[in-house]
C-alpha cells in the first residue's frame, strides 16, 4: 500500500491524493482518490477497498508515512490480527511493489488524460481497467485472470465476434454453467503457471540488481555514517553546500533484509532502521586524526611534566 501525491494540479473536486494497493500476488490494484488523507482515510480504505472485498490479507506493507504507521491504523491490524509492516525509510525499493504499480498507473493515467489535465480524477476506473486486464511480466497473465479465474471480457471482442463469445452464444445456461465450473477448476493451474514464473522473473531481477550493487555489511558495535536523508535531496539549512553523511552512529542493532538499527555515541538508540545501502564505515577525517594526535602529542608532554 501507498500514497501517491502531492498531486499538482488537483483535480476538478480537489483530490490532491491517490492511496494505491496491490495484491503481491496477482498484482490486482485497488486505488481511490482523496481531497486530505488521514488515519481515518486509510482505515476507510482498507475496510471498504481490501477486507470487505477480499477479506483480510495475511501482512498488509507499507511505507513510513505517519498516516500508516498511526496508533489508529496499527489498531485496527491488531483488532483484525493483519501484521501492518513498514519498509525501510528512504529505500523504496523496500515496498518495490507498490513503486512498480504507482510508475505503471501514473503512466496510463497521463495517456488517458492528455491535456485535460484536473479530469484525472475521472480517469481512474479506466486505468484501473487497463491495469487489470494487461499481462504482467512476473506472472505471464493478467491480474484480472489469476483473480476471477478467466480474462474479462473486452469490448473489442463483442466487435470482431472472438471464438469464445460465439461459443458463448450458442450454449444452453447449463453447459454455460458447466463451462464457466471448468474455468474455475482451471484456475489452481493458472496460479501455480503464475508462481512459477513469477519466481524465475524475482531470480532474474535479483541476479541483475546483484551485479551492479556492491553489497555492504556491517556488524553490531561498527561504527558508521549515515547518508542524510532523503538521499538527492539539499538540506535548506545548507543551501548547495549542503553535507551528504552524517554521524558517527554505532550498529546497534542488525535486522533482516540488509537493515540495521544505529544508536548515537551517547548511547541513545535510533527509532526508525535502515537500509545498509546508505551507511557506509567510519573513517576518521584528517581534522579529526590531528585533534587526536595533538591531544596525544599534550598528554606527553604533561607527562614528561610530572616525572
Amino acid at each position: 500500500m501507498d500514497l501517491i501525491g502531492k498531486i499538482n494540479p488537483p483535480s476538478s473536486k480537489g483530490h490532491h491524493w491517490i492511496i494505491l494497493a496491490t495484491d503481491y500476488f496477482t498484482k490486482w490494484v485497488e486505488v481511490k482518490e482523496y481531497v486530505l488523507v488521514t488515519h481515518n482515510t486509510v482505515i476507510q480504505f482498507l475496510e471498504r477497498h481490501i477486507f470487505h472485498r477480499f477479506g483480510l490479507p495475511k501482512t498488509i506493507v507499507a511505507d513510513n508515512g505517519s498516516v500508516f504507521r498511526a496508533n489508529e491504523v496499527l489498531q485496527l491490524g491488531i483488532d483484525m490480527q493483519v501484521k501492518m509492516l513498514t519498509s525501510t525509510p528512504y529505500y523504496a525499493q523496500g515496498n518495490g511493489q507498490a513503486e512498480a504499480s504507482n510508475k505503471v498507473v501514473i503512466e496510463i493515467i497521463k495517456k488517458i488524460i492528455k491535456d485535460k489535465l484536473r479530469r484525472w480524477h475521472e480517469t481512474l476506473s479506466e486505468a484501473l481497467w487497463a491495469y487489470r486486464n494487461s499481462k504482467r511480466t512476473s506472472t505471464g497473465t493478467t491480474p484480472y485472470r489469476l483473480t476471477f479465474g478467466h480474462d474479462a471480457v473486452l469490448p473489442m471482442e463483442l466487435n470482431v465476434k472472438s471464438a469464445r463469445v460465439a461459443l458463448q452464444h450458442n450454449l444452453i445456461p447449463a453447459d454455460y454453467n458447466e463451462a464457466i465450473l471448468a474455468e474455475l477448476e482451471d484456475l489452481d493451474e493458472v496460479q501455480k503457471f503464475a508462481l512459477d514464473h513469477l519466481m524465475v522473473y524475482k531470480a532474474k531481477v535479483m541476479k541483475a540488481y546483484n551485479k551492479r550493487v556492491k553489497f555492504k555489511s556491517f556488524t553490531e558495535g561498527d561504527m558508521v555514517w549515515q547518508t542524510i536523508p532523503p538521499p538527492g535531496k539539499i538540506d535548506r539549512t545548507y543551501g548547495k553546500w549542503s553535507p551528504t553523511w552524517k554521524g558517527p552512529y554505532i550498529v546497534h542493532q542488525v535486522l533482516h533484509g540488509g537493515t540495521y538499527k544505529l544508536k548515537d555515541l551517547d548511547g541513545e538508540v535510533h527509532e526508525r532502521p535502515i537500509n545498509g545501502r546508505y551507511l557506509k564505515k567510519y573513517q576518521p577525517t584528517i581534522f579529526e586524526l590531528m585533534e587526536d594526535k595533538k591531544a596525544s602529542n599534550k598528554s606527553n608532554i604533561e607527562g614528561q611534566c610530572l616525572v
